[in-house]
């Protein structure tokens, strides 16, 4: 493990309650960075076998982390980055950070790049079209992180407007300045994190000259830069073991990691060093350790039942740790969008309320949690979802983990049983509704007809409301107790 430097000394500012979108907090705990890098020179280039020693004593020496946090625009930032540590990632990437604002603004620096002693192996990502300019930026971070690794992947409009990312795959001699100046000037190892190209030879070929600039580490990710929608575009893992075959260096493989039985998966089939996880992180960010999200059980708030992880338990957690290392509140509001996004589905007026909240505090958000749970949602012991609209699979065990969602409107809970309310099985949990697939004794009629038309809607014009179509709408005991009260 690198050397870790101490925290510098603190800054005061506003309390975060106080502050707008736009502001943000600092803790004593949080590295800064100097104002100027250091200039001071490593201990020599390595090229042929003596670059490929060093780069797997590198790895070794970090203990050979197979599961890592991917890097995303604000998203895999620090309090993100130890969550996610905490839950099983043994690495991380911090956000793409822009090499010459880096370089230029200091508000910049300290809003976007802030780390600590846990936050290793880290790896610090820059994006730039100018060798120089990137060389400057690295040296600032560099006594802070284990690898500075170059953004040749992104496939975003601003990139290609910027000129960096997947849109310099045209201009491999530009690219390969970028890797050999930072090769050559650094003392920590250069990663380079790449998309496919359409023909598997030129990938073959780009990740060879990455090599040979001097990369440490590759990861790859398996689409190309026109595939930009991971749901429609299967990530190509064959085209990541061609690679992995190709090169000596330690290869990464990124995509269609969307559960822990993936990055076995993945692992087995790419022959990689480790896994990239991104978008399924952001929704479970203990993923890693094995979890799958569940919902609430009216009754039950503990944060794992039958390997299931409670996002809203998550979601305080993460909460706790931007008190303790500050952040930009959009980057609050956008994770707990994405924690909380299921469950606001079902109750967009909570979303509502929190679109509508310009000035976000910490007891606002836990407030937005607290709401959540007294309105309720839940999922049954095989991992299935209940009270979705028609075509959500939750992804229990022995289930895919798919969510295609149906063009039907969410619906109320007060809505979904029309005249009629199903009569719960006796021989079930009062916390946990009966699973779709599950074998019924002597089920009464209504029951039944939910059970045998599991993902075959009825048709529109068959009478009955469209409430009354979904699929399986079974609720717990104690809620239909609570509903006969009224």
């Amino acid at each position: 493990m690198a050397t870790q430097n101490p925290p510098l000394p603190p800054q005061t500012l506003p309390a975060n309650g106080d502050n707008n979108d736009d502001q943000f907090l600092r803790s004593s705990e949080v590295t800064t960075l100097p104002s100027k890098p250091d200039l001071g020179r490593p201990n020599g280039y390595l090229t042929g076998e003596a670059h490929i020693e060093r780069a797997w004593a590198h790895w070794k020496k970090l203990g050979r982390p197979k599961l890592i946090v991917a890097p995303m625009v604000d998203n895999s930032e620090l309090p993100f980055r130890l969550l996610c540590r905490k839950y099983g990632a043994q690495a991380a990437y911090t956000p793409m950070l822009h090499s010459r604002i880096f370089n230029e603004n200091e508000k910049y620096r300290s809003e976007e790049f802030t780390t600590c002693k846990e936050d290793r192996p880290l790896f610090v990502q820059f994006c730039a079209n100018d060798a120089d300019v990137l060389l400057e930026a690295a040296r600032r971070v560099e006594p802070y992180c284990d690898y500075v690794d170059i953004n040749l992947g992104c496939p975003q409009r601003i990139a290609k407007r910027g000129n960096y990312g997947a849109f310099l795959m045209h201009n491999l001699p530009l690219i390969m300045s970028l890797v050999e100046k930072l090769a050559k000037n650094l003392n920590v190892p250069v990663s380079c994190k790449i998309r496919m190209f359409p023909d598997l030879q030129d990938t073959i070929n780009y990740a060879k000259m990455l090599e040979n600039a001097g990369c440490s580490l590759l990861a790859v990710h398996g689409r190309t830069r026109d595939e930009k929608d991971g749901k429609k575009f299967r990530a190509n893992w064959k085209v990541i073991k061609a690679v992995k075959d190709a090169v000596n260096i330690p290869v990464l493989a990124n995509g269609n990691i969307r559960h822990i039985e993936d990055v076995w998966q993945c692992l087995e089939e790419t022959g990689a060093e480790g896994v990239l996880s991104a978008e399924s992180l952001l929704e479970n960010p203990a993923l890693f350790a094995g979890y799958r999200t569940g919902e609430w059980v009216w009754g039950c708030e503990e944060i794992c039942e039958n390997g299931k992880v409670d996002q809203a338990e998550l979601l305080l957690e993460y909460l706790e740790l931007c008190e303790k290392y500050p952040v930009p509140w959009r980057i609050i509001r956008s994770h707990v969008h994405k924690l909380l996004g299921d469950w606001f589905r079902i109750h967009p007026n909570v979303r509502d309320d929190l679109n509508a909240q310009f000035k976000l505090t910490f007891e606002f958000l836990r407030d937005i949690v607290n709401r959540l749970k007294e309105l309720g949602f839940y999922y049954g012991g095989d991992g299935a979802s209940y009270g979705r609209p028609q075509g959500f699979n939750f992804g229990g065990e022995g289930t895919s983990y798919e969510r295609s969602y149906s063009s039907d409107p969410l619906i109320p809970l007060e809505m979904l049983f029309g005249a009629t309310e199903p009569t719960p099985p006796q021989n079930q949990r009062n916390i946990s509704p009966v699973p779709i697939n599950w074998d019924m004794n002597s089920p009464a009629p209504h029951e039944q007809e939910y059970v045998t038309q599991q993902d075959q809607p009825a048709p529109r014009n068959d009478g009955r409301r469209r409430s009354e179509r979904v699929v399986n709408p079974t609720v717990c005991l104690t809620e239909l107790q609570r509903r006969r009260q009224q």
